[in-house]
């Protein structure tokens, strides 16, 4: 078995999920930090991680709701500080839920088109800025 098969998949996780560094896979693991470096570029793990961090179903909502309700079973020792880290998890997972990210990038998106129209002269330049910023919105809109 090569080193690929025995280690990428874990390798990607431990970056993407856990947001290990490069270094700590390569010390975890056993294996070179280069072998590592090499997987992140072929693997785009950072493109990864960044979706993951922003994700409402795999990402960090999920891991404090985990943590939510393993404070919740433990219920023979709420102290004050339980609640507050309960109450704080609690607000964090609506926030985070209710948060729309393309909705967020699309508003950003418009209100810079606004500011360049205000500020750029050059029509052609605009016209080729709408259709590129038109044809980037296609090829997300399916992420």
């Amino acid at each position: 078995m090569s080193k690929f098969e025995a280690y990428y998949d874990e390798a990607e996780r431990l970056y993407v999920k856990e947001g290990k560094t490069q270094r700590e896979i390569s010390e975890l693991l056993g294996i070179s930090e280069k072998t590592v470096s090499l997987w992140s570029v072929k693997g785009d793990w950072v493109r990864k991680r960044k979706e993951y961090l922003v994700s409402t179903r795999t990402g960090p909502v999920e891991k404090l709701k985990m943590r939510f309700a393993k404070l919740l079973e433990d219920t023979d020792d709420i102290d004050a500080k339980k609640t507050d880290e309960m109450y704080k998890i609690k607000l964090l997972i609506e926030k985070m839920e209710g948060y729309d990210v393309k909705g967020a990038v699309i508003d950003v998106m418009d209100r810079f088109a606004t500011f360049i129209r205000q500020k750029e002269p050059d029509q052609e330049f605009i016209e080729r800025l709408k259709k590129h910023t038109h044809a980037f919105f296609e090829e997300i809109k399916n992420l």
